[in-house]
């Protein structure tokens, strides 16, 4: 087992090495090595999620941030599905600009952490842009009219991205595991500027009833987490269903 992990140690090493050396383009074709990296999160997972304390989730999810990092850094990524990370989401959205890849960390305490990923295509500048996800809900004092940078994010689990005909910007639907108590669906908006910068939040809702006030950038329903609520988009009726 040792010779073998060396090798795949060396062996990736040869090929970032190559990377580097002949400025390899997104084409290239490394999934095999992403597999690599994709085999070792396998197991940290599950243990991110079942581990009997906190430092054990913590230590194993660090692990898993930056080996998803490393396999999302290699050209042609960006087509990868990571099927066997089961507790993933993997969002592509319609156009295929970008996809975002999210997870939560369950604590003792019976809230969660959010973690993720946006890889994105600027096809002004022809490359691939990958932007770490910061869970900052903390810092954020009213989560309903902030608008948040990847850097300063408020950490959901994104299910759906609509994007319609020749509007500017992504409609987000999104899973939040709030505390034992509460659970939220959201609808978010996502917008790139020139350089391809994310930003989540936008004054886009129309005719919005008057319990959603002071001109929202996203809807947060909140709800009992001992109950279900769906809430889904209808792309007959263009309308995002409850």
């Amino acid at each position: 087992m040792r010779i073998k992990a060396i090798s795949v140690s060396l062996l990736l090493g040869i090929f970032l090495l190559h990377s580097n050396i002949s400025n390899a383009s997104a084409s290239i074709d490394s999934s095999a090595f992403i597999k690599v990296y994709e085999d070792s999160m396998k197991s940290l997972q599950h243990i991110r999620i079942n581990a009997f304390n906190d430092k054990d989730k913590d230590t194993a999810n660090a692990k898993m941030v930056r080996l998803m990092k490393k396999a999302l850094s290699l050209p042609g990524s960006f087509n990868y599905p990571f099927d066997s990370l089961t507790t993933i989401g993997v969002v592509m959205s319609p156009d295929k600009q970008f996809r975002i890849i999210t997870w939560d960390v369950p604590r003792s305490g019976c809230n969660f952490e959010y973690y993720g990923f946006i890889q994105s295509y600027n096809a002004r500048k022809k490359k691939y842009n990958l932007f770490v996800l910061e869970d900052h809900r903390a810092d954020i004092s009213n989560p309903r009219t902030g608008i948040c940078s990847a850097s300063k994010w408020i950490g959901m689990l994104y299910y759906k991205v609509i994007k319609e005909k020749n509007s500017n910007f992504y409609t987000l639907l999104a899973w939040q595991g709030y505390n034992k108590m509460i659970t939220c669906k959201i609808i978010d908006v996502l917008t790139f500027n020139a350089e391809g910068t994310p930003s989540f939040g936008k004054s886009v809702y129309q005719k919005l009833p008057t319990v959603f006030k002071n001109n929202p950038k996203r809807i947060v329903f909140e709800y009992s987490a001992e109950v279900t609520m769906s809430l889904k988009y209808d792309a007959a009726k263009k309308l995002d269903n409850i």
